[in-house]
């Protein structure tokens, strides 16, 4: 009887409709990418400074707990030669309390230790952005991406951690945006290789949109989500011993609802769910062809504090950029696989912003782990009971902007 009703209750919740995970102390992670007309040819230095202090705690056999204290910065001189055309030029550093020598290669989230090859004192990145908005709605990016609040990726497809432990994004981006249709298409080249290389190329290619059905400022909102994510691992000029041609995928479809109020201290309610998919196009490097998730979640703003509630089931589901909380297989011990899983996360989130240049967050986690079975080759059917995790962090970010020239007089249109 319990399990009806359990199945029941979360077929009325998929009906409903989602929120495709906004919040997520979006000013800590959001970028803005248009060009402003007061900026023309006036070259500025701009500073984006997120200190931060992660501790998970994690239990059960998917992913071992850590922590994450220490910062990023980013530091680079901006020009916007029309209101078309803008370029940037600086540099990323990420720093860990602590530590003193870095991985000398790419970051995709805590990268592993090579004691060859190191820098010391900072992992640092060069950046470069050149950007061109053929209209206020149409923008073509060359260089550095943004990452506009984590792409609108939903929680299973993107892990928001990615924005302290991996290296800025680099490649090619289309952003598009209307009253009723908004997209982000990139290509975030992660490694390149040169001739008889060890190692092999990787990249990884997105598509977001929002398509609304009906948009108020004040009330109901009902937009559609489509996203899709694939990262191929490859090349053709490295060392024909490494491992073979690797291409993965992940899918998300939703239908979100929102409705806004008007009021000082309510200011939303959201409810609705993501289904979620997972392909192995080629290769062999998942245990898992194919797989399938779904992601009810229901949240609420107020003031400056968002509660989330959500559940997560999936089977044999791999996430490219999402948490390893999300997939069905262990990241702590090896080969291990997950049968048919589900989770219930409760998320409260405060975010203090009272000026563009300031952000100060705080975040709790809570995961609960209903039973679950798991196998491994050589042992019999694994058997585990109920699991909590936790996790809580704070944040800040400080990013002024400083103009340090004023070029109208010496740039001809």
């Amino acid at each position: 009887m319990k399990g009806k009703v359990k199945n029941i209750l979360t077929a009325i919740t998929i009906l409903l409709s989602s929120i495709n995970a906004s919040g997520q102390l979006s000013y800590l992670f959001d970028d803005n990418h248009r060009i402003d007309s007061n900026d023309i040819k006036k070259m500025y230095f701009e500073i984006d400074a997120v200190n931060f202090f992660k501790n998970n705690e994690f239990k059960g056999e998917k992913v071992k707990g850590y922590t994450l204290p220490g910062f990023r910065l980013s530091t680079n001189i901006s020009l916007a030669i029309s209101k078309n055309i803008q370029m940037e030029i600086g540099a990323n550093f990420l720093r860990y309390w602590g530590e003193e020598a870095y991985p000398c290669y790419s970051y995709l989230s805590i990268s592993e230790w090579e004691s060859e090859r190191y820098n010391n004192g900072l992992h640092v990145i060069p950046m470069m952005r050149a950007q061109f908005s053929v209209t206020d709605s149409f923008h073509i990016i060359i260089g550095t991406l943004y990452n506009i609040n984590n792409h609108s990726l939903c929680r299973p497809l993107y892990n928001n951690e990615l924005n302290y432990t991996a290296d800025p994004e680099n490649g090619v981006q289309i952003l598009y945006s209307n009253k009723y249709y908004k997209s982000d298409i990139w290509l975030n080249w992660q490694s390149f290789i040169f001739k008889n290389d060890i190692h092999q190329e990787l990249f990884t290619f997105g598509y977001t949109s929002t398509t609304n059905i009906l948009r108020n400022t004040n009330g109901l909102n009902i937009c559609i989500p489509l996203q899709y994510v694939v990262q191929h691992r490859g090349g053709e000029i490295n060392n024909s011993e490494v491992r073979e041609v690797q291409t993965a995928s992940n899918y998300a479809i939703g239908l979100n609802t929102s409705y806004n109020f008007n009021h000082n201290l309510l200011k939303y309610i959201s409810l609705g769910c993501n289904y979620v998919g997972y392909m192995q196009n080629t290769g062999t490097l998942y245990p898992f062809d194919n797989g399938w998730g779904i992601y009810p979640e229901l949240s609420v703003k107020i003031h400056d504090f968002i509660i989330r509630t959500s559940y997560w089931v999936s089977e044999d589901f791999i996430t490219m950029l999402g948490s390893p909380h999300f997939g069905n297989l262990s990241q702590k011990t090896q080969d291990m696989v997950f049968d048919k899983m589900d989770m219930f996360m409760i998320d409260v989130e405060y975010c203090y912003h009272k000026n563009k240049y300031f952000a100060f967050g705080l975040e709790g986690n809570y995961t609960y782990y209903f039973p679950y079975t798991a196998n491994r080759p050589g042992y019999d059917l694994i058997k585990r009971d109920a699991a909590n995790s936790f996790a809580f962090g704070l944040f800040l970010r400080i990013n002024p902007r400083i103009r340090i020239l004023d070029l109208t007089t010496r740039l001809d249109d």
